[in-house]
């Protein structure tokens, strides 16, 4: 029983130590809490002055927060976002200008090779040149400033000059066809060469061409009025409402006249002297010698004892005549043909000089047309068409140049 009593007693004080250790804990938390209540009583319960003091610091903190933000918005705004819009500006417009240059080469080269396209490559050498001067051009206004025309031009005309002189060595009828339009001989043919671009002469072809001889009776206003001569080119038209061409730069290989112009009547002049007096001449006498009266002294002019008689010959050559002789050989052959050998243009010469002219002439004229052109001239230039008298002849070019022929004069 006592160990039970000791054990109790224990027992007892332990729970005795244990409610004083609570009760030294629970001073503690109250004093806790007396100095919150105390530290809130005193805040609030601060001085007026302490809390505007207070309040002045938060107002002046947010201000200056406020003038910073605004400092930097406006120098972002300002200063950095233009600085950067324009760094992208630059950037893309430099993307655009490069982007436009490659483009503007690419489109430069590819006109370089359409223009020379189909030459031999021993006319390329203005194309190498070009090539070489784009690929120097770093700048839109380099490339652009590139002509290419102008050396395509020289390298086309020089190609199409040397085919011409190759195919003149086997003939020299040769031809090329431009649209609706045909030139025909080295002259023609060399002269539109040199006239066309590359880019028509591209197109070119010179071949050799066949010609038939056609003959047209024409009245002398369709003839050109007479002046059409052997060796000339000339165009034949077909007149009208709507006018077409029939035959272009066709050769006059002959021309006769009708026999109603077989005369040709001339005028020679001939100064005589013959002896005797008179008022005319020049000098002096000492006097004057008077039927009837006697001689009266005195210087006076009188004649030197001739005068002088002129007298007009008008003769008329009828060209047959002339070529009679020449027939029976009473003519030299050369002679003839120097008086003869041009006879309508030079009749027309003497016509023009003289004022006098025979309208009504008829000229026989022979051409050469190309076989191409033969069928048009039969359906619209033979004797029994209809509209042979529609037919009309230009000269497009005169077979000379010389002293004696008034066209190139």
């Amino acid at each position: 029983m006592p160990e039970d009593n000791s054990a109790a007693e224990k027992g007892t004080e332990d729970i005795v130590q244990r409610l004083e250790a609570l009760r030294k804990k629970a001073p503690e938390a109250n004093n806790v809490g007396e100095k919150e209540k105390k530290k809130d009583t005193e805040s609030v319960e601060a001085p007026p002055a302490d809390r505007r003091q207070k309040m002045a610091r938060i107002v002046g903190v947010v201000v200056i927060l406020l003038l910073v933000v605004v400092v930097f918005f406006g120098a972002y705004k300002v200063v950095y976002e233009p600085i950067m819009k324009k760094k992208v500006d630059e950037k893309r417009i430099n993307q655009e200008q490069e982007q436009a240059l490659i483009n503007a080469r690419e489109e430069k080269f590819n006109e370089i090779n359409n223009a020379f396209a189909g030459l031999p490559s021993d006319y390329t050498g203005q194309k190498s040149a070009l090539l070489e001067e784009l690929n120097m051009a770093d700048t839109l206004s380099k490339v652009s400033a590139i002509q290419v025309a102008d050396r395509a031009d020289l390298a086309w005309r020089e190609y199409k000059t040397d085919q011409l002189d190759e195919k003149l060595k086997v003939t020299d009828k040769l031809k090329i066809v431009i649209g609706n339009d045909t030139y025909r001989g080295y002259g023609e043919i060399e002269q539109k060469i040199e006239q066309f671009p590359y880019s028509t002469l591209k197109g070119i072809t010179i071949i050799e061409y066949s010609s038939e001889y056609f003959p047209i009776r024409l009245t002398r206003e369709q003839a050109a009025g007479g002046w059409a001569e052997v060796g000339s080119l000339v165009n034949l038209w077909i007149g009208g409402e709507t006018p077409a061409i029939l035959a272009r730069n066709a050769r006059v290989i002959a021309v006769l006249r009708g026999s109603s112009s077989g005369v040709i009547s001339l005028t020679e002049s001939e100064s005589k002297t013959a002896s005797g007096g008179g008022s005319e001449g020049k000098g002096t006498v000492s006097s004057v010698t008077t039927g009837g009266v006697g001689s009266i002294p005195g210087s006076f002019p009188a004649s030197a004892g001739y005068k002088t008689a002129q007298s007009a010959t008008t003769f008329s050559v009828d060209i047959s005549q002339i070529q009679r002789a020449a027939a029976a050989s009473k003519l030299e052959e050369g002679y003839i043909e120097g008086v003869l050998g041009n006879y309508g243009l030079k009749l027309n010469k003497i016509e023009a000089d003289t004022g006098l002219a025979d309208f009504s002439a008829e000229y026989l004229i022979l051409f050469e047309v190309g076989e191409e052109e033969v069928a048009d001239l039969v359906l619209k230039a033979s004797p029994n068409s209809a509209d042979k008298a529609n037919v009309l002849v230009t000269i497009a070019r005169p077979a000379d140049c010389s002293e004696e022929s008034i066209l190139c004069s």
